[in-house]
Parts: C-alpha cells; sequence; structure tokens
C-alpha cells in the first residue's frame, strides 16, 4: 500500500543509474588520494577520500572498487568505509523533492540485477522521513525493498503525512 509506494520513492535514486535524469549526461567526477584502474582486469580500486560527483549525485566513501566487463559496462561496485564516518550518497530525485542521502558503512551496486544493498546501519533520508535498517536491499527496476534485523536490531521507518515524496 502507501508505505511501500512512498519506501521504494525515498529509496529509487540510491544507485548510479537509477533513473534517465539530467545526472546521466552530466560528466562523472571521481577525486581521491589513489587510484588503480587495470584496464586488462577491468577492475578499478579507488581509496582515500573517495568523492564522487555526477550532477546533483555525490558519492563520499574511504574506498571504493569497481568491476567493468570487456565492454567496460560496470558490473559491480563496492563503496566502504575504513572509519567511524560511513559511506554517504546523496543526490536530488526531483525537483520538487528533497535530496535523498543515503549512509551504510558498505553500500553495494549489482547493475545487472538492478540491485543495491546498503549494509551496516543503513539509513535513508529524505526531507523528513527517513528508514533505519542493518541491511537494506532495493531492487531498481521492480523498486522491491527489502530490510533485515540483525542482532535485535529492526527496520524503523519514519513517514510524514505532509511529505512531498508524493
Amino acid at each position: 500500500g502507501y508505505m511501500w509506494i512512498l519506501l521504494g520513492m525515498l529509496l529509487c535514486s540510491l544507485t548510479f543509474a537509477a533513473t534517465a535524469t539530467e545526472d546521466e549526461s552530466k560528466p562523472a567526477e571521481l577525486e581521491a588520494n589513489m587510484i588503480d584502474y587495470d584496464a586488462h582486469a577491468h577492475l578499478g580500486l579507488y581509496e582515500g577520500l573517495v568523492h564522487f560527483i555526477q550532477g546533483s549525485r555525490h558519492l563520499d566513501a574511504d574506498v571504493v572498487k569497481t568491476q567493468f566487463d570487456e565492454k567496460n559496462q560496470l558490473i559491480y561496485a563496492l563503496a566502504t568505509s575504513n572509519t567511524n564516518i560511513p559511506v554517504h550518497f546523496w543526490g536530488k530525485t526531483d525537483q520538487d523533492k528533497p535530496e535523498v542521502h543515503a549512509y551504510a558503512k558498505k553500500i553495494e551496486y549489482f547493475p545487472e540485477k538492478h540491485l543495491l544493498i546498503l549494509k551496516d546501519d543503513a539509513i535513508v533520508i529524505q526531507g523528513d522521513n527517513k528508514i533505519e535498517a542493518p541491511i537494506i536491499e532495493y531492487n531498481i527496476l521492480t523498486h522491491h525493498v527489502l530490510t533485515q534485523a540483525i542482532d535485535g536490531k529492526r527496520t524503523k521507518l519514519i513517514i510524514h503525512s505532509d511529505s512531498k515524496i508524493i
């Protein structure tokens, strides 16, 4: 019902390739203390204050690892935190909606499966709406959201009725 539609809309922008937006056509910029890209193995390793920008979308992490196929299409990305500061993704889903902010110690992205997984103290915030869970899995294509309780930590969902999400 209403909660799942709202939750799906809240999470729909948590990816580097969610939907066709102006951000898709913007150049991607990545900064890090160390960049190691092996074109032959199709692997990328970016370490130390990694900051990714594409249009309104941003990602801050300690380490980002990427894997590409033979056509240089992304097949896997992993952003992790080695400190108490979590990985932080943020961006606009729509000009009329507040930015989405996502935090976790680990964020995995599987483009071929349209799957985004936030692990270890995952939090997603848009405006006053918020979801917290140990793990948040989100299928970008089907808008299916799955959260998991771990060691007694359960999912917490806060949705305000005057939300700008709908």
